[in-house]
């Protein structure tokens, strides 16, 4: 298992980059007609929206509850924008129960909690 330090978000500067064929969530359950999961984790170094994008028709049809790792304010917006507009709210996980309802909240927060209304 390996591991790429830093952080899109952060704009951390890397010295190689590899390039790793990827599939999106959507794709992977819908085109071979696997089983949706109840429970996603999301940390992906800034990168969350296209995570959080490439599952829109699983959040809409399963709402599985998401445990996301957000790095840094455009990522927090970013989650927030998608995740309201699935009617998801979002917890801190650092906080007892302390519902999330902004970005700049949101961008304060690294590990989120999020749970379809649905």
């Amino acid at each position: 298992m390996g591991r790429v330090k830093g952080s899109k978000e952060l704009g951390d500067y890397f010295e190689k980059e590899i390039v790793v064929k990827s599939l999106s969530l959507d794709d992977f359950v819908f085109a071979d007609g696997k089983q949706a999961p109840n429970l996603v984790k999301v940390d992906i170094e800034g990168d969350e929206y296209r995570a959080l994008s490439g599952m829109e028709g699983i959040l809409s049809t399963y709402h599985p509850t998401l445990f996301i790792e957000v790095h840094g304010e455009k990522s927090g917006r970013d989650v927030l924008e998608i995740l309201t507009r699935k009617n998801y709210s979002l917890h801190s996980l650092r906080r007892e129960k302390v519902l999330l309802s902004n970005d700049r909240e949101l961008s304060q927060e690294k590990y989120v909690m999020a749970k379809s209304a649905k």
